[in-house]
């Protein structure tokens, strides 16, 4: 399953900055969109069912249930050294509309 995710609608508000050294991407330019760029064939319908999941889970909290739960998971990205590594992905709600 492939996706795309508007840029209006989602947007990446922090990442670590150990993130840099580890994948050798720039902090400044990365957004959803080289995310999704970058992660394993393999493994995109998985990342895509994972925030399908937390997404459904999540419309049914009152607001301010949002902000009291951690999303996590796993899953490879290719490095700008064009080598794959697995990361952890952890999501939590800053801000709700």
């Amino acid at each position: 399953m492939e996706g795309t995710c508007p840029k209006t609608e989602i947007s990446i508000s922090f990442v670590n900055t150990a993130f840099n050294t580890i994948t050798g991407y720039d902090l400044q330019s990365f957004d959803i969109e080289k995310l999704i760029e970058i992660i394993h064939p393999d493994d995109k319908s998985y990342f895509f069912a994972c925030e399908e999941k937390d997404l459904a889970f999540t419309n049914n909290l009152l607001f301010n249930e949002h902000f009291k739960y951690l999303f996590s998971y796993t899953y490879r990205i290719l490095t700008a050294k064009n080598e794959y590594i697995r990361i952890k992905q952890t999501c939590q709600a800053l801000e709700v509309n």
